[in-house]
């Protein structure tokens, strides 16, 4: 820039010692070069021309001006420098050429590029303006540029547009929530897509309207904005949507309706909405449109139990005259549904045990991998014994978060608990007990009690140790009395 700036300065030393001397500087007319301004690939481009030919052309200097809102500038071209010295803060560009460059009529001086800004507004006159400050050649003979301005402009200057607002708060979205759990609070969110609009018109858009319910709320009513600006009257469509959500437990509605907004001039106001309705997916015209919501509350996760049913026996021998080792009872355990989970050491669908005596006795693991409810025939059938009951209804119910619940009950439906009693059969002449499989007979683990301290009954062992002392004790009588009767005869002999 000083370097450019120093020989720019000794150029205009040598023009003035020119015009000290006598030497006539070569002035050019001022409409010499024209300004326009044009889009180009979606960028505005301000391009100033030679309309007549340039001999040597070596410097030019200038201001440039134009909306900073609406645009900014991009770019700087010109075939005097491949790299022009830019002041982007007072908007000056110097551009020179030390060897000269011949320019004929129709070529562009130099081209600056604007890009538009957040400011720009389409249908709106915007001007370009370049000031000259000073252009000479390669002889240092200046053009009468300088002082001048010049000015494009881009863009239209419409027609004075109206707008005005309209009222929306009777268009109204309805939030239902499908339910029977509490739940934490969740926000739901529903879009307003521009579908069409007027021709020339300006749609007017909409932010995300919003919702949260807070685990008691049920149903909610939303309405559009009360002040909308339009700018030219017809028929607006929108596309109505509910965002999906990512909170657990919920389903969002899919559904999309097009909502039709009619608006009018209003020579008070401008314009205002004449009517609306919405077309909802299945095509009927509905004047509210409803988004339908539900939710399940998670299950925790499922995990498979394990059950082990208690089957309590009871023998009573009344009686009979048998021992407990001379009742066995055989039970069977099966599904009524072929699904049913049986205990490990099942076959062929059935889980079979026998057992002998009083006590409770656990069954191997079942297993559940899965939610449901089984139902099982719990059977009982007893060797030298009547059952009561002879079988029961089993029923384990598994819970989603894998909670099992084990109950029973008689054939007549009547609950009752796991348990089984064995009524001994009289038998006066007991047959021999006969030795079960090693393995194949269980004896359940009894069940303590109190000692009665009845005396035991006949027929039992202690019975038996009397009768056995009352014989040895008359033998021996029988003994001596015999003893006696042969003593007695002999003294009678010696007598005689």
């Amino acid at each position: 820039m000083k370097v450019k700036k120093r020989i720019v300065s000794l150029l205009l030393a040598l023009v003035l010692a020119a015009a000290l001397l006598g030497v006539p500087a070569a002035l050019a007319a001022a409409g010499d070069v024209e300004l326009s301004a044009a889009e180009t690939d979606g960028v505005v481009k301000v391009t100033l021309t030679a309309k007549t030919d340039f001999t040597g052309m070596s410097g030019l200097e200038f201001a440039y001006e134009f909306d900073d809102g609406a645009f900014a500038i991009t770019g700087i071209d010109s075939p005097l420098d491949a790299a022009p010295t830019v002041n982007w803060d007072q908007k000056k560009v110097s551009l020179l050429s030390q060897e000269g460059v011949d320019i004929s009529a129709g070529t562009d001086l130099v081209t600056l590029t604007f890009t538009k800004g957040d400011g720009y507004h389409k249908g709106t006159q915007y001007t370009f303006a370049l000031h000259f400050a000073e252009a000479f050649n390669k002889d240092v003979e200046m053009y009468d540029w300088a002082d001048q301005s010049y000015s494009a402009a881009y863009g239209e200057d419409p027609d004075p547009v109206v707008t005005g607002a309209i009222d929306l708060r009777g268009v109204t979205i309805r939030k239902t929530i499908d339910t029977s759990s509490a739940y934490d609070p969740v926000t739901f969110t529903f879009t307003l897509e521009n579908k069409t609009a007027p021709a020339g018109a300006t749609p007017p858009s909409f932010d995300p309207m919003q919702v949260t319910a807070s685990g008691t709320t049920d149903a909610a009513v939303l309405s559009l904005p009360g002040e909308v600006w339009v700018d030219a009257p017809g028929v607006y469509e929108y596309t109505v949507r509910e965002l999906t959500g990512v909170d657990e437990g919920w389903s969002f509605d899919t559904a999309s309706y097009v909502l039709h907004l009619e608006v009018v001039s209003d020579g008070a106001q401008g314009y205002a909405l004449n009517q609306w309705y919405a077309v909802a997916p299945d095509g009927s015209i509905v004047t509210e449109m409803e988004f339908r919501n539900s939710y399940v509350a998670p299950q925790p996760a499922f995990e498979p139990p394990q059950v082990r049913l208690k089957i309590r026996q009871v023998v009573n021998l009344g009686n009979s005259g048998l021992t407990t080792s001379d009742v066995i009872v055989r039970y069977t355990l099966r599904g009524q549904t072929a699904d049913a989970p049986l205990p490990t050491g099942a076959k062929d669908g059935a889980f079979q045990v026998a057992l002998r005596g009083t006590g409770t006795y656990q069954a191997p693991i079942i297993t559940y991998t899965q939610p449901g409810t089984w139902k099982y025939t719990l059977s009982a059938t007893g060797t030298n014994a009547v059952m009561t009951p002879e079988s029961m209804i089993i029923t384990v119910t598994v819970a989603d978060t894998g909670e099992a619940t084990v109950t029973a009950a008689l054939t007549n439906g009547a609950a009752c608990e796991i348990q089984f009693t064995a009524n001994a059969k009289a038998s006066p002449t007991p047959s021999p007990t006969p030795t079960p499989k090693p393995g194949t007979v269980q004896t359940p683990t009894p069940t303590p009690k109190r000692n009665s301290g009845t005396t035991p009954k006949t027929g039992d062992t202690p019975k038996a140790f009397v009768f056995a002392f009352i014989a040895l004790v008359a033998t021996a009588a029988l003994s001596v009395l015999a003893a006696w009767e042969i003593k007695d005869r002999r003294k009678g002999k010696d007598k005689n």
